[in-house]
């Protein structure tokens, strides 16, 4: 008999289809329907199959029935994966390139040797084949648009799923979860089979991050004790203008045991960095470094494991009759 068993990215067993008969020698189809356990749709994401053929019915010397285990995400997947045929259609505002194989992957926004501006897909995993990202060249923020920028840049990153691999696009929404194992950590291969261990071969940093672990950074900019201007509720600096880095508690504790540091930009020039960061982050951004109107001020939070958050806000620096007004 032939038994399939599903794990979700955490590495946990989500549902398993107990073979009803034995068959003979060939080939045979297993059928999964999307459902967990209980019956309910899974949420979108990627999941695990595995098979486990039980060799006989006649315990061996240790009084078990032989069994084979078919789970190649120990010896498949991880490798990081080139991206091919990159363009940019500024006119259609759409991204294309041709990925090679089913992966996880990630398109970043910035400006060459500068500053970074923001993602268009945070580690989405994708079948192989033409993609498409619509861009119309504007950063997350809207007030950056890079669609005749010199030094505007894209970039692609992406590694690959493990063959066993199945990528479902679910209506069910997505509650987020605890952190759990990588998904190069089958269980298959541990408890079950400790006999088997996992070989040692080179994957891609993000392969072995947690999946729930590994996106790109949150956090909030508060501007303390400085007044707007009205209609467009844009911060007004003053000689020292405080400003106030908060980590998302989601991502805090993580990012404080792993170390990480802030980046300050205004208009995409590099003003400041503050290496081995802590949260809350206060900096004190002074107008006398910048000229009267309006300005744009990004902040990046760059952790040690290539993860990257950002958020780019207007600020204005009054003129000599506005302080006196």
């Amino acid at each position: 008999p032939v038994d399939l068993k599903i794990y979700n990215e955490t590495n946990t067993l989500i549902r398993e289809v107990k073979a009803k008969k034995t068959f003979p020698k060939g080939s045979r189809t297993v059928t999964w329907d999307g459902r967990n356990q209980t019956g309910d749709l899974v949420t979108s994401g990627v999941y695990y199959y595995v098979l486990e053929v039980k060799l006989g019915t006649v315990p061996d010397s240790h009084g078990t029935v032989p069994n084979f285990i078919h789970d190649p995400r120990s010896t498949t997947g991880g490798e990081e994966v080139m991206v091919e045929k990159l363009s940019w259609d500024v006119p259609k505002g759409t991204i294309h390139y041709l990925l090679p194989r089913a992966s996880y992957v990630r398109v970043r926004i910035g400006l060459k040797e500068g500053v970074f501006l923001g993602t268009l897909q945070d580690w989405t995993p994708l079948e192989a084949g033409d993609k498409e990202v619509p861009w119309k060249g504007l950063d997350p923020s809207g007030h950056i648009d890079l669609s005749h920028h010199s030094e505007a840049q894209i970039n692609i990153a992406a590694f690959a799923l493990p063959d066993n691999a199945i990528i479902v696009k679910s209506p069910v929404p997505i509650v987020e979860k605890p952190a759990g194992e990588s998904l190069l950590t089958p269980s298959t291969l541990s408890a079950e089979d400790p006999d088997l261990p996992l070989p040692a071969r080179q994957v891609y940093l993000h392969a072995g991050h947690p999946r729930n672990l590994c996106h790109e950074l949150r956090f909030q900019v508060q501007f303390l004790n400085t007044p707007a201007v009205p209609a467009t509720h844009v911060p007004i600096l003053a000689e020292k203008t405080p400003v106030r880095i908060t980590l998302d508690p989601k991502d805090r504790d993580y990012l404080v045991a792993n170390r990480f540091e802030i980046m300050f930009f205004v208009d995409s020039v590099f003003l400041f960095e503050q290496g081995d960061a802590a949260s809350p982050l206060t900096y004190y951004l002074s107008a006398n470094q910048l000229g009267e109107g309006d300005h744009l001020l990004t902040v990046n939070v760059v952790d040690y494991e290539d993860h990257i958050g950002v958020q780019t806000v207007r600020v204005r620096v009054p003129a000599a009759e506005e302080k006196l007004a």
